[in-house]
């Protein structure tokens, strides 16, 4: 994982699950289908359902979302 991901994801206080995509290559496969090409990749999920995804480090996304779960 992207330690500048992992630290902002820490200091928002978002909760995360690290998926080891060498581990799963069926999901690395799927993110490479996608499009996604560089590490990280981040999967937002509310009520279990992915409502945005991306990849790399983005800490306007993480900031947004950190918005998002103060509401």
């Amino acid at each position: 994982m992207c330690n500048a991901t992992q630290r902002a994801l820490k200091m928002k206080a978002l909760s995360y699950v690290y998926l080891n995509l060498e581990a799963d290559p069926a999901k690395a496969e799927e993110f490479k289908a996608a499009g996604y090409l560089t590490a990280p990749v981040v999967e937002v999920r509310q009520d279990g359902e992915v409502v945005e995804t991306w990849a790399g480090f983005r800490h306007d996304r993480i900031k947004h979302w950190s918005r998002e779960a103060d509401v």
